[in-house]
């Protein structure tokens, strides 16, 4: 049979993007790899696998507080949802979980003017710590005074 090509043998090869093809060094004491290799088996994977987990875990801890810092700014800002509102941002709680932080807000203009409400705090755009124009001033600073 003239034409037919041989099987290959071995593993398929991986689609474009799916491959790791860089290699990460690093130098440690024998101790340390030993303690590594150690952790990896109780986690039952390879050494490979245990060591870029325990380095994407860390980088989503670290932007995690990253948010947050961020977050604890709005408080007592002025902002813009992503529907449109113009609310008051009245206290944020920390991400946990991989779940991002969530804001206590009051609504300062619509229908529900004055009513709070909870939403994501990466929905929402700082307008600044001033009073918005045509909006009633506030009376201290920490709770604007809203009357109906």
């Amino acid at each position: 049979m003239r034409g037919k090509k041989p099987k290959k043998v071995g593993r398929p090869s991986f689609s474009n993007g799916k491959a790791k093809s860089i290699v990460l060094q690093a130098r440690v004491r024998p101790s340390e790899r030993a303690a590594y290799v150690n952790e990896a088996k109780t986690k039952g994977v390879d050494l490979s696998t245990w060591v870029r987990e325990t380095l994407n875990r860390s980088i989503m801890v670290n932007a995690m507080q990253q948010n947050d810092k961020l977050a604890s700014k709005l408080v007592g800002q002025f902002c813009r949802t992503s529907a449109g509102d113009r609310v008051f941002v009245e206290s944020v709680g920390a991400s946990s979980a991989g779940l991002p932080a969530r804001a206590v807000v009051r609504r300062i203009e619509g229908p529900n003017t004055g009513s709070r409400a909870g939403c994501f705090v990466s929905d929402l755009t700082p307008l600044g710590y001033e009073t918005p124009i045509n909006e009633p001033r506030r009376k201290s600073k920490h709770v604007p005074d809203f009357e109906e």
